[in-house]
């Protein structure tokens, strides 16, 4: 009996296209690692420049874009995506490079704004969720609050190519930080860590489905509630990073105040409260810099 296409399928993914898709992420890592960083950061950007606008991503990006700044005329979503795109490439031609990265002896490089609420966090012990959202390169935020000797747990989307899966993971690989993946593994990752006073870090700014609608640029948009149930839950406070590019290779972190949210006994309206504050502070983040956010999500149900 022939086995079904989807068995065939995934075992040519697993044993051919897998293989061969890691062995080009690793090709890609080892010339950019080679590179100096500004160069890295360079040619990827050049590279996203003329890839992304061939593909459906692209499309995708114009449509979000072009509904959340409708009073933008054609020439400015044109220039924004193209600069969409170099922040992208710029930023995997920078991470090539993370594990190698001590970003607190790079003060001609990155500025760190709010400091001093990881070290009064980590002092007082106080375990909280920190928050950021695909602006410019999102992933100095955990690199940031690491240096400043905050253990973190990362809750993150793993890619399907386990074998890529990995490297990236070794890429972002710090002794103070440990990765659970997006779903039910990382849910109860979450729950242990809080119950055990380590901090989180989450990506909260993508869809999800099973989420809450939360207005975000106008219109209802399905977001995740994880975080807020979280910090409702374990009564801890949330902790929004903020990364912007400031040119090249130069970026800005800034560490906004701990929001503490009280839980009224509500349920689904203090957790509507904490996303819509979220979803507001983000989009005044990615108002101010539109060209710093990753407008490929499908954000929005169309």
């Amino acid at each position: 009996m022939a086995k079904p296409r989807s068995t065939i399928r995934q075992a040519l993914s697993r044993w051919i296209l897998y293989p061969l898709e890691a062995l080009a992420v690793l090709a890609v890592v080892a010339i950019c690692r080679w590179l100096p960083l500004t160069w890295a950061s360079a040619v990827g950007g050049g590279l996203a420049r003329l890839i992304g606008p061939m593909t459906g991503a692209h499309g995708t990006a114009r449509r979000n874009l072009g509904r959340a700044f409708a009073d933008r005329d054609a020439a400015w979503i044109n220039r924004t995506l193209r600069a969409m795109w170099d922040n992208l490439g710029r930023a995997v031609g920078e991470n090539t490079q993370l594990n190698r990265r001590r970003v607190l002896d790079e003060p001609d490089r990155l500025q760190i704004v709010g400091g001093e609420h990881l070290e009064c966090l980590r002092e007082s012990g106080q375990h909280c969720i920190f928050i950021t959202a695909h602006l410019a390169n999102w992933e100095l935020a955990p690199l940031v609050i690491a240096a400043h000797g905050i253990p973190l747990t990362i809750i993150y989307r793993h890619a399907s190519n386990p074998m890529v899966d990995a490297i990236v993971r070794g890429l972002r690989r710090h002794p103070l930080n440990s990765f659970a993946p997006k779903g039910g593994e990382g849910a109860r990752a979450a729950m242990r860590s809080l119950a055990a006073g380590r901090s989180l870090g989450m990506l909260t700014d993508q869809k999800m489905n099973d989420g809450m609608a939360v207005p975000f640029f106008g219109r209802d948009a399905m977001t995740a509630s994880a975080m807020a149930q979280l910090a409702l839950r374990y009564d801890c406070p949330i902790v929004p990073v903020q990364v912007e590019r400031q040119g090249g290779v130069q970026a800005r972190v800034t560490i906004h105040p701990p929001r503490r949210f009280v839980a009224t006994g509500d349920r689904r309206a203090d957790m509507k409260a904490v996303l819509v504050w979220m979803n507001t502070l983000f989009e005044d983040w990615i108002r101010a810099r539109p060209a710093d956010w990753l407008w490929v999500h499908k954000r929005w149900s169309d």
